[in-house]
C-alpha cells in the first residue's frame, strides 16, 4: 500500500513522517528504519529533527535514490560488488578500448568525420558516450533492454548505431571472465521488476515492512515504478511538498505553478503507475494551501568579494534586529565553492566583527587541489614560479620541511642559478632545472668565485653552512623527484600503470612520514579509479596528456560542497541545502548566463531530444531548485550578482529567475539595491538608501578620504626617533657607506624593519635576451676581476656563458666583446697609475667608543683605486671619500685615492689626495650617523641633490639659489626620469613631505659635502 503526504512546509512534513513512522510499532526495534532521501545534507537536518522530537535520533538506515536499485538488488545477489563495469568511468574506458580496436565502430557514427581521430579525440568521443549510456541506465532502462533484443523505440536515426554500440559494450564485458557475471544498472532494474512482480521470497523477506520516502527532488519513473512494486507488498510512505498554492497575485501564483511543473509531472507519474501495479493508494494533503513568500532582497555588485562584503552587513544587521536569532539560522548558497570560499572564510572570520562560518571545504578537498596542481607541472615547460607555487603547497611543505625562510632562501637560489625553463635534455644544458640543481649541490664541493668548471657548471656560493647544505639536500630531492615523474610522462603507460605512477608521486611528494593520513583521501581516491580501469583489461598504453585531463576532471569534481550544520553560519554549494528551511538563505551569484545552468548535451542525447515527464533536464532541474530554496527561507530571502561591471560600471542583468520573480512581485513585497565598487564608500555611513556597515576599519577609511580629500597619510610622524642608538658599541664599515649612500633606504630597512626581501628580484621564467644596469654591472665586475687574476678570454667566455651573465648565442658573445674591451682599457688605465697588485686592509678603529670595522679592498701599495664602466655618480664619491678617511683614521700610509670611471669612449680619473685632508670629519659623519635625533632630520641627505646644493651655496653664497637648483635635480622632467625624488624609500619616508624645504637638508648637504668639496678643489689646483 501506498501513502502519499503532500504538505508545503518541510518542518511540517518532518513532524509527520516522524509521527508516522513512531506510530508505525515496527516489530524488532532492533531492526533500522529504512528511509530513502536526496542527500547527506536532508539525512542530516532528518535525523536531527527526529532527535528534538524524540530526544533522540531513531534507528535510520538511509538510502539515496541512487542506490536504492543496488540496496534491493544486493538482498538477492550479494556477490555484486560495489564497483561496475556499467559504471560511468568503466564504462568510458570500455569504449575507448572498443574504438581503438575496431575502428568500424566509429565508422558506424553519422557525424563521425571520415578523417583518423587523435587519441584524445577518441577518448573525449568514448566520455560523452558513456555519459549518455549511463543517462540512460537511470532514466531510460527499458529502452537500452530492448536494444538488446533488437528493438528501435523512437524514430530518432541516433537511436540505430547507439543500441548498436550498446549491444557491442554488452559483448564486450560478456566476454571477460570478470564481468561477465556482474549486470549492467539496467539488467539489474529488468531483474529487480522481475523478482517484485514474481513475488520473490527471499527479497521480500529481506525487504523491511515499512519503507519511508522522505522529501525528494528529482524522482525518476524507475525509481518510482520500483517503489510501486513495492507497495503491492510492502507499506511504503512518500512524504513530498505540496507546491500547489494560492498567493495573493495571481501572477506570482501562476509562476509558481510553472516552476514546479517538473515535479508535479513526477508525482502525476508515480501517480499513474501506482494504478498500473494494482497498488492500493492513500492521499493526504494540506488543508492550508495559501502561503506567503519571505521578505526579498535583490543586490546588485561589482565582485564576488563585494557580494560576499554586503552580505556579511546585511547578516549583522540581521543578528542585530533579531536578538533571538543565531548564526546557525543562516544558510549561504554560492555556485562555485572555488570562487566564494576563501572569500567568505576571509571576509566573514578574520575582519572585525567575525562571524563563524562552515568550512565548505574540508581536508580532502584541500589535498585534491594539490594534486591537481601537480598532475598540471609535471607536463609543463617547468617554469620556475609554476614549482615555486608547488613547493608553497601545504603537503609539500610538510613532506620536505621547507619553512618560510626556506622557500625564501630557494627562490633567491633559483635566481642566483639562472632557471628559467625545461627539465634540461643533459645535467648542465643553459637555464634547466638539472643544471640549477647541480650547481646548487657542486656548491658542497667546489670552490664559488673560481674559474674552474666541472662541465660548465658553476657552483652556488650560498651554501656556507651545515643547515644550507641540509636544505639544499632537501631541495635536491625535491626537484629529482619531480624531474624524474616529469620525464615518466614523456612515455606511455596503460592507464592502472598512470594510477600507480600517481600513488607513488603522492608517497614521494605529498606524503608526510609523521602524518601519513595526510593523504588517505587521496590514495583511496586513486584506488577507486584504478578498480574502474581494470574492469578494461585490454587497454593498451596512453600518453600523460590523455589520462592527465581525466585524473583532473575526477580531482576538480567538487561541485556539490558543504559545510555542516552546527559550525555557525552553514555555507554550501546551490544544490545540497536547496530544500532545507533556515530563518535567512543568501543566494549569491546569481548572474544571468549562470544560473539556470546551462547543460552542454550532444546532439545524440535521446533523453534531451525528446524529455519525458521523470527524467532530469538542466534547466528544469535548477528552476525547481530556485522554487525550493524559495521556500527553504522563512523569514528573509537575500539574492545578489554581479550586476554592475568593475571597470565602466554598466550594468547587467540577474538570473532569468530573479527577472521574473520581480516582475510579479509589487515594489513592496522586494527591495532592491545597487552597491558601490569599494566597501569604504562613504554612501554605506551616510547614505540612507543602503544599510549601514558595521565593519569600523571601512568606515575609518572612508572618513579619511573625506576628511583628507584625497591626500595619502604621513608614512612615520616627524618627531619619530630612533632609540638607543646610543648601546650601538660596533658598526660595520659596509653600514656608513649604505647610510650616506642612501639614508632613507637605510632609515626603513634597519630602523623601521622593513624586510629586503620585499624588494627582492622575483625569479623569471624567461631567460634575459639583453644585460640591464645591474648586469652590466655584474659582467664588468667579473671581468676586471678575472684580467687582474690573468684568466685568459675562452675562459672568462666560458665561465660567463656557464653562469649567464650574457645572453645566448651570438649576442651574447658580441656583448662580451664590448664589455671585455671596455675593461681592458680600464685596466690598462688601472695599471698605469700603479704596477702593484690589487691588496685589501682590514679596519679595526675606535671612534668615540664605538669600534668601526670591515674590509676595504683595491690598495695598490699606498694608493686606493676604485672603478666602474659608467658614468661616476655622487654614491661612487662618497664611496671613495669615506673609505680614504676610514684608512687614514686607522693609520694605513694612503697617500690618494682614485676613482676611474669609463663614461662611453672617455676615461675619467678623480684623485683625492690625502695631503688635503682634514682632521675630525669621520668623527663627526660617526657622530651624525648615531646621534638621537628625529630620523627624518637624519635621513634628510640626497648624494645628487645634496651635493648640488652644497656646491651652488658655497660658490655663490645664495641659498635660495642653490635650493632652485637643487629642486631642479630632485625632480624628474620631460628627459630625466631617473632622479632621487622617484627613488621607492626616498617616496616612502618623505611621502607628502617637501625634503628640500626643511632645514636639515641644507645642514646635512653641507655637513657632508663641504670638507669634500674643499679637498676635491685643493686636488684640482695640483
Amino acid at each position: 500500500m501506498i501513502h502519499n503526504y503532500q504538505i508545503h512546509s518541510l518542518h511540517s512534513l518532518a513532524k509527520t513522517f516522524i509521527s508516522e513512522a513512531s506510530a508505525s510499532g515496527h516489530a524488532n526495534p532492533l531492526e533500522p528504519v529504512w528511509v530513502i532521501v536526496q542527500n547527506n545534507e536532508i539525512k542530516e537536518w532528518l535525523s536531527l529533527e527526529w532527535a528534538k522530537e524524540s530526544g533522540i535520533a531513531g534507528n535510520f538506515k538511509f538510502i539515496f535514490p541512487s542506490e536504492f536499485l543496488w540496496t534491493l538488488y544486493r538482498l538477492v545477489r550479494d556477490d555484486i560488488p560495489k564497483a561496475l563495469p556499467s559504471d560511468l568511468n568503466a564504462m568510458q574506458w570500455a569504449l575507448f578500448d572498443l574504438f581503438k580496436n575496431e575502428p568500424k565502430l566509429i565508422q558506424q557514427i553519422p557525424f563521425s568525420t571520415s578523417g583518423q581521430r587523435s587519441e584524445i579525440q577518441l577518448f573525449y568521443l568514448s566520455a560523452q558516450i558513456a555519459d549518455i549510456f549511463d543517462q540512460y541506465q537511470v532514466y531510460r532502462p527499458d529502452m537500452i533492454q530492448a536494444w538488446l533484443n533488437n528493438e528501435i523505440t523512437t524514430d530518432n536515426p541516433n537511436e540505430r548505431w547507439q543500441s548498436r554500440l550498446w549491444k557491442r559494450l554488452n559483448e564486450y564485458w560478456n566476454s571477460d571472465d570478470n564481468t561477465s557475471l556482474i549486470p549492467s544498472r539496467a539488467d539489474a532494474y529488468g531483474d529487480l521488476i522481475k523478482w517484485l512482480e514474481d513475488g520473490n521470497a527471499e527479497l521480500l523477506n529481506a525487504l523491511p515492512e515499512h519503507l519511508y520516502v522522505f522529501g525528494l527532488s528529482q524522482r525518476s519513473r524507475p525509481f518510482l515504478n520500483i517503489l510501486s512494486h513495492i507497495a503491492k507488498e510492502k507499506e511504503v510512505y512518500s512524504f513530498n511538498r505540496d507546491l500547489e498554492l494560492k498567493f495573493e497575485s495571481d501572477e506570482l501564483t501562476d509562476l509558481i505553478f510553472d516552476w514546479g511543473r517538473s515535479a508535479r509531472e513526477q508525482q502525476n507519474v508515480f501517480e499513474r503507475l501506482q494504478k498500473e501495479c494494482g497498488s492500493e493508494i492513500t492521499s493526504i494533503r494540506d488543508d492550508v494551501r495559501s502561503a506567503e513568500l519571505p521578505q526579498l532582497s535583490i543586490n546588485s555588485c561589482h565582485s564576488a568579494r563585494r557580494e560576499v562584503e554586503v552580505l556579511k552587513d546585511a547578516v549583522l544587521h540581521y543578528l542585530n534586529d533579531d536578538p533571538a536569532a543565531d548564526p546557525q539560522d543562516i544558510l549561504v548558497m554560492v555556485p562555485d565553492a572555488d570562487e566564494y570560499a576563501s572569500l567568505l572564510e576571509s571576509v566573514f572570520t578574520r575582519n572585525e566583527p567575525e562571524l563563524p562560518v562552515s568550512k565548505i571545504y574540508g581536508k580532502q578537498q584541500a589535498e585534491e587541489h594539490v594534486m591537481v596542481s601537480l598532475l598540471d607541472v609535471l607536463n609543463s615547460s617547468f617554469k620556475p614560479s609554476s614549482v615555486l607555487e608547488i613547493m608553497n603547497l601545504l603537503p609539500v611543505k610538510r613532506s620536505f620541511r621547507f619553512t618560510e625562510e626556506d622557500l625564501d632562501v630557494l627562490e633567491e637560489w633559483i635566481g642566483n642559478s639562472h632557471v628559467h625553463r625545461g627539465i634540461g635534455a643533459t645535467f648542465n644544458t643553459m637555464h634547466s632545472w638539472k643544471k640549477g640543481v647541480n650547481q646548487l649541490l657542486s656548491g658542497f664541493s667546489m670552490q664559488p668565485g673560481s674559474l674552474q668548471l666541472y662541465k660548465h657548471l658553476v657552483p652556488e656560493s650560498g651554501i656556507d653552512s651545515s643547515e644550507s647544505m641540509v636544505l639544499a639536500a632537501r631541495f635536491s630531492r625535491f626537484m629529482n623527484t619531480l624531474i624524474h615523474a616529469g620525464e615518466e610522462t614523456q612515455t606511455k603507460k596503460t592507464p592502472a600503470e598512470w594510477i600507480t605512477f600517481c600513488e607513488q608521486l603522492v608517497k614521494d611528494l605529498l606524503q608526510d612520514e609523521a602524518d601519513q593520513n595526510n593523504t588517505a583521501s587521496l590514495f583511496l581516491k586513486l584506488a577507486k579509479l584504478k578498480e574502474q580501469v581494470e574492469f578494461s583489461s585490454g587497454l593498451h598504453p596512453v600518453s600523460y596528456t590523455l589520462i592527465k585531463g581525466w585524473l583532473r576532471s575526477h580531482f576538480e569534481n567538487n561541485q556539490s560542497s558543504s559545510g555542516r550544520f552546527g559550525q555557525g553560519i552553514t555555507v554550501s554549494s546551490y544544490v545540497p541545502y536547496r530544500s532545507i528551511p533556515f530563518k535567512f538563505v543568501a543566494v549569491l551569484g546569481m548572474n544571468e548566463g549562470v544560473f539556470p545552468r546551462k547543460a552542454v548535451r550532444p546532439d545524440f542525447d535521446l533523453i534531451y531530444s525528446n524529455p519525458q515527464a521523470g527524467d532530469r533536464i538542466q534547466k528544469e532541474d535548477d528552476t525547481y531548485l530556485f522554487l525550493e530554496t524559495l521556500f527553504a527561507a522563512k523569514e528573509q530571502l537575500y539574492i545578489s550578482y554581479k550586476g554592475q561591471d568593475q571597470k565602466t560600471d554598466s550594468g547587467r542583468l540577474p538570473s532569468s529567475l530573479v527577472q521574473q520573480l520581480k516582475e510579479v512581485l509589487p515594489a513592496s513585497q522586494i527591495q532592491t539595491h545597487e552597491h558601490s565598487l569599494h566597501a569604504f564608500s562613504s554612501s554605506y555611513f551616510i547614505n540612507e538608501k543602503l544599510l549601514p556597515s558595521f565593519s569600523a576599519d571601512t568606515k575609518e577609511i572612508a572618513q579619511n578620504l573625506v576628511t583628507q580629500a584625497g591626500s595619502e597619510p604621513l608614512f612615520i610622524a616627524d618627531d619619530f626617533i630612533q632609540p638607543d642608538l646610543n648601546k650601538v658599541d660596533q658598526i660595520a664599515v659596509q653600514e656608513v657607506i649604505g647610510y650616506y649612500s642612501n639614508c632613507s633606504k637605510y632609515m626603513v630597512q634597519n630602523y623601521l624593519t622593513v624586510s629586503d626581501r620585499l624588494f627582492m628580484n622575483e625569479v623569471e621564467d624567461r631567460e634575459s635576451f639583453g644585460l640591464d644596469g645591474l648586469g652590466s654591472y655584474q659582467l664588468s665586475d667579473f671581468l676586471l676581476e678575472s684580467l687582474s687574476a690573468n684568466h685568459s678570454r675562452e675562459e672568462m667566455l666560458d665561465y660567463a656563458r656557464s653562469a649567464a651573465l650574457i645572453p645566448d648565442k651570438l649576442k651574447g658573445e658580441k656583448v662580451f666583446e664590448k664589455t671585455l674591451h671596455q675593461v681592458k682599457e680600464l685596466k690598462e688605465t688601472i695599471e698605469d697609475l700603479s704596477s702593484d697588485q690589487s691588496a685589501h686592509v682590514d679596519i679595526e678603529l675606535e671612534i668615540e667608543g664605538v669600534e668601526l670595522f670591515g674590509r676595504i679592498s683595491g690598495l695598490h701599495k699606498n694608493t686606493l683605486i676604485l672603478s666602474r664602466i659608467g658614468r661616476r655618480k655622487a654614491v661612487h664619491e662618497i664611496e671613495q671619500w669615506l673609505k680614504h678617511l676610514m684608512l687614514l683614521e686607522s693609520g694605513f700610509p694612503v697617500k690618494k685615492s682614485v676613482f676611474i670611471s669609463k663614461e662611453k669612449t672617455e676615461i675619467k680619473i678623480h684623485e683625492l689626495h690625502s695631503s688635503d685632508f682634514p682632521g675630525g670629519v669621520l668623527k663627526e659623519y660617526i657622530n651624525h650617523f648615531l646621534s638621537e635625533i628625529p630620523t627624518l632630520q637624519k635621513a634628510a641627505f640626497f648624494p645628487e641633490t645634496s651635493k648640488i646644493f652644497a656646491e651652488i651655496f658655497l660658490d655663490k653664497g645664495e641659498e635660495e639659489v642653490a635650493i632652485y637648483k637643487a629642486c631642479n635635480e630632485w625632480e624628474p622632467s620631460y628627459n630625466r626620469t631617473f632622479v632621487e625624488s622617484n627613488d621607492y624609500f626616498n617616496q616612502l619616508l618623505w611621502r607628502n613631505r617637501d625634503p628640500i624645504s626643511t632645514p636639515a637638508f641644507r645642514d646635512n648637504a653641507l655637513k657632508f659635502w663641504q670638507p669634500f668639496l674643499k679637498v676635491q678643489e685643493a686636488g684640482n689646483e695640483k
